[in-house]
């Protein structure tokens, strides 16, 4: 009996996928939606470089080289990551992209109110947010065609204004 409840365990936790790749799916509305691809973080499958914040310790500052977002000080490592990010507007796959996009949230879930798409002269811009409760920023695409640029990435507060046009709605 106590090797059946060891068994039940084990086959419980390794359901939740410890650092395997875990996909989520968003439907944005009829014939847009979102597809991501996370996983928990690693450090040994990463450069993780500190840097001195000159009052005498030291912070997580570049991840394989590059700055990163999902922390407020950088004082611990992600957990998890977003290692891809593909939009699907009108049946036409279109890749985002995640470059330094670590602790997207608390449960590597994507949701609905994490996005805004709004259409322009041009074709598209989304809008997203992450957070895992500490080190929220945002990320604007520019979608064209089949093509879409990261323009922005930053935790700087005056890039969520569109949260807030959203939220007024």
């Amino acid at each position: 009996m106590k090797s059946i409840a060891i068994i039940s365990i084990l086959l419980f936790v390794g359901s939740y996928g410890f650092g395997q790749i875990v996909s989520d799916t968003v439907l944005l509305d009829s014939s847009v939606y979102i597809i991501g691809e996370m996983e928990d973080f690693n450090a040994k499958s990463h450069k993780v470089d500190t840097c001195d914040t000159g009052l005498d310790w030291d912070f997580v500052c570049l991840i394989d080289g590059s700055p990163w977002y999902g922390s407020d000080a950088g004082l611990f490592f992600p957990r998890n990551q977003l290692n891809k990010l593909v939009i699907t507007i009108d049946g036409i796959n279109i890749d985002l992209e995640t470059a330094g996009m670590y602790n997207i949230n608390f449960k590597k879930v994507l949701r609905k109110k994490q996005f805004s798409l709004v259409k322009s002269e041009f074709g598209y811009r989304l809008y997203a947010f992450f957070s895992d409760g500490a080190g929220t920023y945002t990320v604007h695409w520019k979608i064209v065609g089949n093509k879409s640029l990261r323009e922005v990435i930053s935790n700087d507060e005056r890039y969520f204004e569109w949260q807030i046009r959203k939220e007024l709605k």
